[in-house]
């Protein structure tokens, strides 16, 4: 049996208090990095769309640029072959001429259409480029904010828990070393939740009930008693 009083009893709260503090704050400092992590997949995963966009972009415009000479070969094929027609001498070379005259036209049109197209598109995703590198612009603006703000808060939070773990190793150094070995095995037992009052026979640790001798001798604390249920510390609540 470990014999221990009111005053004990309710600095095991007091510790478990400081433990679940502890847990939420170092939970924070872990999450600080997968945050700022987030932040950069965001920002990379935009850039990474307006690199592609403009390498589309840019295959686009020299797809243009060759197109636009093909006309300029076409047009230049077109001139030198209405230079012939003044000095052909026959019907069917006339004819020939005109013929290949003819096609080149139709190949420019053909062309002309498909520039149009490009150039409609080009205007398109030009003006989409421009609002990703706004959208890029604000998140990089509020991704600095938030981490500049959770870099301040972490700064904060580490002096908390330093102040912390330093009250609980003052604070366990004034209790029996048998009462805080049980504590801490409670507190490995049920994943930080070490003690637990009491109400009307029912344990808040598990909301059982206990023997009914059990919370009377509660009441005397005189003596550590575990929840048979939950293996928690329990005491009564006045």
């Amino acid at each position: 049996m470990v014999s221990i009083t009111r005053e004990q009893i309710a600095v095991l709260v007091e510790l478990q208090s400081i433990d679940v503090e502890s847990t939420r704050i170092q939970a924070f400092l872990n999450g600080i990095k997968p945050k700022m992590d987030e932040f950069d997949k965001q920002i990379q995963s935009v850039e990474q769309t307006i690199e592609e966009k403009e390498s589309v972009i840019s295959g686009l415009k020299q797809e243009y640029r060759l197109r636009e000479s093909d006309t300029k070969d076409n047009q230049e094929k077109i001139r030198r072959n209405n230079e012939k027609l003044v000095s052909v001498k026959t019907n069917k070379e006339y004819h020939a001429i005109l013929k290949e005259i003819e096609g080149l036209h139709k190949k420019n049109s053909t062309i002309e259409d498909e520039i149009l197209q490009k150039l409609d598109y080009l205007e398109k995703e030009e003006k989409l480029i421009v609002q990703d590198k706004s959208e890029l612009a604000k998140l990089r603006e509020e991704a600095a904010k938030e981490i500049a703000a959770l870099n301040e808060k972490g700064d904060t939070e580490r002096e908390k828990l330093k102040a912390l773990l330093s009250s609980k190793e003052e604070i366990e150094k004034t209790m029996n070393p048998e009462v805080i070995k049980r504590f801490r095995i409670a507190r490995e037992q049920t994943h930080g939740s070490a003690i637990a009052a009491v109400k009307n026979t029912i344990c808040q640790g598990c909301n059982m009930n206990v023997p009914a001798q059990m919370y009377n001798e509660l009441q005397r604390f005189d003596k550590l008693e575990f929840c048979p249920r939950c293996y928690r510390i329990i005491y009564w609540a006045e």
